[in-house]
């Protein structure tokens, strides 16, 4: 899928976790724990939606552009306590992508070659287990699982929008 999609649900899965956990309440250490749970929950999720049978509406620049620009209107709206745990878990999101397929895409823009093999690290970004789908013959089922994503992750971030987001208005942190 494409990354704006990853950093949806890594929005989404932080937004979800800070349900469960108040760092002000617990110690360092479980806030911590909980940002690592969620860099592995993160990679566990991209596989998921990269197994699925999916197109990819955007292409690879303006993916790039969208979602950078995406990670940094949701970092800018987050408490300040929760940005490492949001970071975390947007980061576990697109972590196989940065390993498998950014350094190709790095060594096409610039030349830099950082490939160090041509295998991938993560089995869905393999041919065979791959969801990616080129020739436009599932787009239906595709636009369908990219919707869902986008409303599951709109629907967890809304319900933790108290708990996650700065409120200018309660000027709570």
């Amino acid at each position: 899928m494409n990354v704006i999609f990853h950093v949806l649900t890594g929005a989404a899965a932080a937004g979800v976790a800070t349900r469960f956990l108040d760092p002000l309440r617990t110690g360092p250490g479980t806030y911590l724990a909980m940002s690592g749970a969620l860099v592995g929950l993160g990679v566990m999720l991209h596989g998921l939606l990269d197994i699925a049978p999916h197109q990819y509406p955007l292409r690879a620049t303006p993916d790039i552009l969208v979602s950078s620009v995406l990670i940094a209107v949701i970092l800018a709206c987050v408490r300040p306590r929760w940005v490492v745990l949001t970071s975390a878990s947007i980061f576990g999101n697109i972590l196989p992508d940065l390993i498998d397929l950014g350094p190709s895409m790095l060594f096409e823009i610039s030349g830099i070659d950082l490939r160090f093999t041509s295998e991938k690290v993560f089995f869905w970004h393999t041919p065979e287990f791959s969801g990616s789908i080129y020739n436009g013959s599932r787009s239906f089922e595709s636009h369908s699982y990219h919707s869902v994503v986008v409303l599951l992750a709109t629907c967890a971030v809304i319900a933790a929008w108290n708990t996650l987001a700065r409120n200018a208005l309660t000027r709570r942190r």
